[in-house]
């Protein structure tokens, strides 16, 4: 089996380095042990007790949003705008019925996901002090460096990071 991370011969963590790292990542690839547990943080991260609460506050939100900016939106925004609506609907409807499985909710997800990001001032919202980056991509406060819209992590972290 694979041993606990954090020790290399011996269970010593002083001895523990990159390659006895490597090794158990690839034990755990062998096993299929870690796309279970991606598999098993996906579905977490997707699950009706992460989404169903800001998904129905952009539901709530975006018909009194349409209503005021009906006029100032181009009509391809507009429409944009009400089909990803009608996919957050969709997505709780998927949540609401018993027996709806994972690939069902992916799919929608990736409906909603190709209209774009909902509007700044819903995004803002459902997720106060959460800033976007040009690109519409959140950005993080301090973040991390070499990812866009990360910035940097602590000098001590830093210093320990062997992928950066």
């Amino acid at each position: 089996g694979v041993d606990a991370v954090g020790g290399g011969a011996g269970g010593d963590p002083e001895s523990f380095n990159e390659e006895d790292m490597m090794k158990q990542l690839g034990e755990l690839a062998n096993h299929g042990d870690m796309q279970d547990m991606m598999d098993t943080m996906l579905q977490h991260l997707l699950s009706r007790e992460v989404l169903y609460e800001p998904m129905s506050e952009i539901a709530l939100k975006y018909p009194p949003w349409i209503a005021e900016h009906r006029h100032e939106v181009s009509a391809e925004e507009l429409t944009r705008y009400e089909t990803q609506l009608t996919k957050v609907k969709g997505i709780l409807e998927a949540f609401d019925t018993e027996g709806t499985d994972f690939a069902t909710v992916v799919g929608l997800l990736q409906e909603m996901q190709a209209c774009g990001l909902p509007p700044d001032e819903i995004m803002r919202e459902i997720s106060p002090g959460m800033q976007m980056g040009p690109d519409g991509v959140p950005t993080f406060p301090g973040g991390m460096p070499g990812m866009p819209g990360m910035g940097g992590l602590p000098p001590e972290l830093a210093s320990q990071c062997a992928i950066m």
